[in-house]
């Protein structure tokens, strides 16, 4: 009896091409495809303690609901690569990339996405955010409520968290 599927000719008769890819991937370099992502997402915001969501986003629990409804982003963000990514997701993981300088790849273990999924997600939830809400940075002259009194509550409100 054959030790490998690769072994029978039968059988590789049978397989398609990208079957015989994985069993190449699996038996020669031990690795196995990623598996496909649950519909819900892979970061729950219920389960993480208030504190350590505090940590890594610099934002409330509650605070995510709020922000993304203020921002617009769909309850839905798919990216060009057509990786589809719950909203509050998504927005968690560009609130981190914009808290936090780190690496794409040590974003993996806490989002358990590829670093090109976080990648393309930040950009992605960035231009929506761009396309929808640029025209009130255009000129920042326009505004009344931005004066340098104004920004230095803002720094003031900052330094304290």
């Amino acid at each position: 009896m054959p030790q490998s599927i690769l072994q029978d000719p039968l059988l590789l008769t049978r397989l398609k091409w990208s079957e015989i890819v994985d069993v190449l991937c699996l038996e020669v370099l031990g690795e196995t495809r990623r598996d496909p992502l649950s519909m819900r997402g892979l970061l729950d915001i219920d389960a993480i303690d208030s504190g350590v969501f505090r940590m890594y986003f610099r934002l409330e629990k509650d605070d995510v609901p709020r922000l993304q409804r203020a921002l617009c982003i769909p309850d839905k963000v798919t990216t060009p690569q057509r990786v589809s990514v719950p909203g509050d997701e998504a927005l968690c993981i560009t609130l981190r990339r914009l808290a936090y300088p780190n690496r794409l790849r040590d974003l993996e273990h806490i989002f358990a996405r590829h670093s090109s999924t976080i990648s393309s997600l930040t950009n992605e939830v960035l231009r929506h955010i761009e396309d929808n809400f640029f025209h009130l940075l255009d000129d920042v002259n326009n505004h009344t409520w931005l004066n340098l009194d104004t920004l230095e509550e803002f720094s003031k409100a900052s330094e304290n968290n």
